[in-house]
């Protein structure tokens, strides 16, 4: 046994002259820290007290000097303190109070830290305590040969090693060492989390365990206070008895220092990410070059660019000034234009969803507003359900959203319900011959619009004859001249019918002008008579473009123009998707429109490029974008002018692959026959063409009177025309002249041949006789109305005359009615226009028996 606990000795010896190498060790650098923490402390304390005069400073120094015996003798150090507060009237009473308390913190940590204890006197009490542990050891051995030897009870032996003193005693050490450290740690822990109790540091300033758990100098401060605090509370007056424990803390603040000094390089980090920030959120080069520069420096070059190509996608920043900043001399965007890119990518993306996010707003809105509002749009569509479906038109092409499907169906119901009614009207004035294109173009059912145009057109070419026709071929085979396409060719390039539908517009501004389709037709001929001759003022001016292509400048939407508006379009799509084509013009402009109308009467159909983009990029069919922005262009300009219907060649071309479609945009007459063949075959054409109306009313001599009276009264305008007052002996007008259908000011959204006598009276002169004559103007007045011009107090004594019932229509039978009845009353001189061989014509025509008026409601 004795020699068992030998050979254990000797193991605990040379682990022991290991950790005596590793104090060395430790010891070393532990001089070099307190040396570094004294350098920190007097740095400090030489801050606090730089305004102390020379002899504080003097003081000071000798202070420090004193300080040294503190460790040994702490009333060494007190009296040096009560020195120094006895002499706080010279150096002041703040300065003495706070350098006392430094040193009195100072002291009971010396004297409590195993860190300044002697060297010797630390290896002095190592040995001791080893000494003990030996005796201890070889102790047992004694007691456990003894028992063997001596045969004694075992319970007297179990009994004598209980009793060791030394075993004892090491076990109260360890356990008390074990205590410091998990006091300790439980201590530090919860201060570091505290953010109201106030500590002290060496310098004066106070803080929070919270704060220094964010800052590598605060953290030590903390450790030192509590290291002193839980020995103070073990009572321990002895660092030495937990010298194992002391250093366990120590290993434990270097894992607590660790974690400090990461939390205190993030709060330094985000501290330099928002002065950069700071800078960018200038928004000048400036700015992203010293936003740059500072994230380059503290996080490096991938951070730096990273950072910039965040700027670029941000759609609050100005990417002109991002194009200003050079990086060592070098343009960012262009040099690292894969960054670049990349931002404006991710930039568009963020467009879009604040776009999609702002739309869900407004949809949801929108949803609300419906919900309080079907009963109201209920009413609204009863009473006049075209207006009413135009008025929600425009609504929601306002605001880039779909109509909702309740709106849909309250807007069916209404039309259905109308149906019978118009289809009644429709066969009413096909059987008098009285259609005209306003009422055409209002029907809403696509297979009784077309029915009701073809009888339109019918109605006529039986009342003008083959000569309007002629007219209307001519100018057919003029723009098929211009655009170099075979004048016989009934078909014919997206250009030819853009030609054509302005020598059409052209004709019909003149034909009002002069109310001669023949000098109307010789003043457009003029006008291509001029082309031919480069005037470039001409609307049919043409040259040789890229690719020997022909191109009419002053008609066609330039190259620039044609980019600009995809552009906008693609904007739009991105927006409001298919909402884009119920916005007015968007897509093409108003001749571009006439254009693909025109072409779908002859057999093909050529839709304008803007239209096709969209129905390309949506999957839409070609006719039904078309329709959705004449629809939107007619609700904006009240013109009234026709959508398409459907035909074998809208079916056939609204199914055609998109790259067969655009065979039919080629101004190369060979791409638009070979699209024809691939596409239709041999389509069937219809032929249409615009006739003025003619009288109803009367025999052949009234009904020629009549027609001579209205070429210049009321010209291309028909029945339909009005004016807001005359001049000149009524040789001119004020204010508008026109179609009442078109009238920007007009009330009604109908045709004056579908409103009653009353309304046609109230838009008269007595409702606005408080009014000047702008005023009257503006409020949408009507000075003399109908075919042949009848001024308002006319027309009054006529109703009174013949007893006509004011909700009667202002028909075109009863226009005609009330033209005889003023003819026979007053004769030809009542109308200033005529010349004399017409008014011969108009004179031949009174005397008829008008009978009972025609009346209609």
């Amino acid at each position: 046994m004795r020699e068992e606990s030998n050979r254990i000795i000797q193991g605990l010896e040379e682990n022991r002259r290991a950790e005596a190498e590793q104090r060395a060790v430790e010891a070393r650098a532990m001089e070099s820290d307190a040396a570094y923490a004294m350098r920190v402390a007097n740095e400090n304390f030489a801050t606090q007290q730089q305004n102390l005069q020379n002899q504080q400073n003097q003081l000071l120094a000798n202070i420090k000097g004193e300080q040294a015996q503190a460790d040994i003798d702490s009333r060494a150090a007190t009296s040096v303190v009560d020195s120094l507060v006895e002499f706080s009237d010279t150096l002041g009473k703040e300065a003495a109070r706070r350098t006392k308390q430094m040193i009195e913190d100072q002291t009971e940590l010396g004297r409590l830290s195993v860190r300044n204890v002697d060297p010797e006197r630390l290896e002095e009490y190592i040995r001791a305590e080893n000494a003990r542990i030996d005796g201890s050891i070889a102790l047992m051995g004694e007691i456990s040969a003894n028992a063997v030897e001596s045969g004694e009870d075992r319970l007297e032996t179990i009994k004598n090693l209980a009793g060791i003193p030394g075993m004892s005693g090491y076990a109260a050490q360890a356990a008390m060492n074990e205590l410091s450290l998990q006091l300790y740690g439980d201590s530090l822990q919860a201060r570091l989390v505290d953010g109201e109790t106030k500590y002290v540091s060496s310098s004066g300033n106070e803080f929070t365990g919270l704060q220094a758990s964010r800052d590598v100098n605060l953290i030590s401060e903390l450790q030192e206070q509590t290291e002193r605090d839980v020995l103070k509370f073990l009572n321990i007056t002895e660092p030495l008895q937990v010298r194992k424990g002391l250093d366990a803390i120590r290993k434990f603040n270097g894992a607590i220092d660790e974690q400090t000094r990461k939390r205190n390089l993030e709060d330094k980090e985000e501290e330099v990410r928002q002065l950069a920030n700071a800078a960018f959120r200038t928004n000048n080069f400036e700015g992203f070059t010293a936003g740059y520069q500072y994230i380059r420096s503290a996080f490096g070059l991938k951070a730096a660019h990273d950072r910039m190509q965040e700027e670029v996608a941000n759609p609050n920043s100005d990417l002109e000034q991002i194009k200003k900043v050079k990086i060592d001399g070098k343009v960012w965007y262009e040099n690292w234009s894969n960054r670049w890119e990349d931002g404006l990518a991710a930039r568009n993306k963020a467009i879009a969803t604040n776009l999609r996010v702002e739309r869900q707003l407004v949809e949801e809105q929108d949803k609300a507003w419906v919900r309080s509002s079907l009963p109201a749009i209920q009413e609204a569509y009863n009473q006049n359900a075209a207006q009413a479906s135009l008025l929600v038109k425009k609504r929601y092409r306002d605001n880039g959203l779909p109509i909702p499907q309740a709106i849909k169906n309250i807007e069916t119901a209404a039309f259905a319900k109308n149906k019978a009614e118009v289809q009644q009207a429709f066969e009413q004035r096909q059987r008098f011959g009285i259609l005209d294109l306003p009422f055409v173009n209002s029907i809403q059912d696509p297979t009784l619009q077309k029915k009701a145009r073809e009888a339109y057109e019918q109605q006529q070419l039986t009342r003008y004859g083959p000569e309007a026709l002629g007219i209307k071929k001519g100018l057919r085979a003029t723009a098929r001249k211009l655009t170099k396409i075979d004048p016989n060719e009934e078909q014919g390039s997206a250009t030819t019918f853009l030609v054509q539908a302005r020598l059409e517009s052209e004709y019909l501004k003149q034909l009002n002008l002069t109310n001669d389709p023949l000098k109307a037709l010789e003043n457009v001929n003029q006008m291509v008579d001029a082309a031919a001759r480069d005037d470039k003022f001409s609307p049919f001016y043409s040259k040789t473009g890229p690719n020997n292509r022909l191109v009419f400048p002053n008609i066609q939407t330039s190259d620039r123009e044609v980019q600009e508006r995809n552009t906008n379009i693609d904007k739009r799509l991105l927006k409001g998707g298919a909402a884009v084509a119920a916005e007015p013009y968007t897509l093409a402009s108003q001749d571009e429109m006439d254009a693909a109308y025109q072409s779908s009467l002859v057999g093909v159909i050529q839709y304008p490029p803007g239209v096709l983009r969209v129905a390309d990029q949506l999957n839409l069919k070609p006719s039904e974008v078309y329709n959705a922005q004449r629809q939107a262009n007619n609700a904006v300009s009240g013109a009234n002018k026709p959508v398409l219907t459907p035909s074998p060649v809208t079916d056939l071309i609204d199914n055609a692959p998109a790259a067969m479609r655009k065979l039919f945009l080629s101004d190369i007459p060979a791409q638009v026959n070979r699209g024809t063949r691939m596409l239709t075959g041999n389509l069937p054409r219809r032929g249409s063409f615009k006739m003025s109306q003619t009288a109803t009313y009367g025999g052949a001599e009234q009904v020629r009177a009549l027609d001579t009276i209205a070429l210049t009264e009321s010209g291309s305008a028909g029945y339909d025309a009005v004016n807001q007052g005359g001049t000149d002996g009524g040789t001119k007008t004020l204010g508008y002249s026109g179609a009442y259908s078109q009238m920007p000011t007009a009330r009604y959204n109908l045709p004056l041949t579908e409103m009653t006598l009353g309304q046609v009276l109230q838009e008269g002169d007595p409702r606005f006789s408080t009014l000047n004559t702008k005023q009257f103007q503006n409020a949408g007045g009507i000075h003399a109305a109908g075919r042949y011009q009848i001024i308002n107090s006319t027309l009054r004594g006529l109703v009174e005359r013949h007893n006509l019932p004011l909700n009667a229509k202002f028909s075109p039978e009863l226009q005609d009615f009330l033209a005889l009845s003023l003819l026979n009353s007053g004769g030809d001189g009542q109308w200033v226009g005529p010349t004399a061989s017409d008014r011969s014509i108009i004179k031949a025509g009174r005397g008829y028996d008008l009978g009972e008026p025609p009346l209609t409601y």
